[in-house]
């Protein structure tokens, strides 16, 4: 079973004939979990002296798609369930939406006042896309100002505009070039090179 995160949110809904309960998911969810908090505690155990008393921070982020505060209670919980944070130095944290997350990221990077960014978050189940401007950067830190952003994009809906903006260049083609023949979305040969054909 994969993809099995979109279904922690009660409010998501698809079609597929085969999709797992909430309560699957939330089970699923925890077990993989469990699997990354005990590797995690055997790597540090073996290579970190008092690593169960050390202050330890878990940071956690969460789709852009969970709407309801009340998700991230449960998130907090589900984690709990799985061993983090129980410790007694041991805490865990969410503070960001998934593309929060990759946006800090991707501001650790090299970037000058004034650069634009576009950050794209492609997972397994939606996409993130955003476009931010570097307005203020020092040793204590960047700052980004958003200028657009697409979050929560589900893969299907990303196929059906890739296909859509594919029908308007064949027409716009069709149009343009009626005696060149039919024309397709499929690479192009040219002086023994494969080339891509334009806005698909």
């Amino acid at each position: 079973m994969d993809l099995f995160k979109l279904y922690l949110d009660p409010n998501f809904n698809d079609r597929y004939p085969d999709r797992p309960s909430r309560e699957d998911a939330i089970r699923y969810f925890v077990d993989f979990m469990s699997c990354v908090y005990n590797h995690i505690q055997e790597r540090f155990n073996s290579t970190v002296m008092d690593w169960p008393t050390r202050k330890v921070e878990y940071l956690f982020s969460i789709p852009t798609t969970w709407k309801n505060p009340g998700l991230t209670a449960e998130l907090k919980t589900w984690l709990q369930q799985a061993g983090f944070g129980t410790e007694s130095q041991h805490k865990v944290e969410i503070a960001q939406t998934e593309a929060e997350a990759a946006a800090v990221y991707a501001a650790k990077q090299y970037f000058r006042v004034n650069d634009v960014v576009l950050v794209c978050d492609a997972g397994g189940g939606t996409t993130d896309i955003n476009i931010l401007k570097v307005t203020a950067r020092s040793w204590t830190g960047t700052r980004l100002r958003g200028l657009t952003k697409a979050e929560g994009i589900q893969k299907s809906i990303l196929r059906a505009r890739n296909r859509a903006k594919c029908s308007r260049y064949m027409r716009r083609v069709s149009t343009d070039r009626p005696r060149r023949g039919r024309h397709s979305c499929r690479p192009a040969s040219k002086n023994g090179r494969v080339q891509k054909s334009p806005g698909c």
